[in-house]
């Protein structure tokens, strides 16, 4: 999925509540370091961490960074996410959001999400409905 959104033109960026990129006791740690690792790092545009902003989500801070450096508008982009934090801090971010309930769900984030992607296949139908 991720890989036919790049080869479409989408441009796509990583927003984590996760460390970024960092050395914790001599080893390096963070998001980053396990996109390298699963080789998908190069797919992303921007990676957004927790050292990277003052507010966690829900507030709508980190989205805003991963915005303005890929240079998207808010109205034409959509934000997946597997919690209520996100959903939240997607339409703070004047964003779509999309639920990715392929992962642990409570039921409150469903609720607050414009998009449900049953599997990351929808993803790709879900944005193809985005006005």
């Amino acid at each position: 999925m991720l890989e036919k959104l790049k080869a479409d033109g989408y441009i796509l960026g990583i927003v984590t509540s996760k460390i970024h990129d960092t050395v914790f006791e001599g080893s390096r740690i963070g998001c980053a370091l396990e996109l390298e690792k699963m080789g998908i790092i190069g797919l992303f545009s921007a990676v957004i961490g927790l050292e990277d902003v003052q507010k966690p989500k829900p507030d709508p801070e980190c989205i805003q960074l991963a915005l303005n450096k890929i240079g998207a508008f808010p109205g034409n982009t959509l934000v997946v996410g597997d919690s209520a934090a996100d959903m939240a801090a997607a339409k703070a971010a004047g964003c779509k959001s999309c639920l990715a309930a392929w992962g642990i769900i409570r039921g409150e984030e469903e609720a607050k999400a414009d998009f449900t992607a049953l599997d990351p296949g929808d993803i790709i139908s879900i944005i193809a409905r985005c006005p």
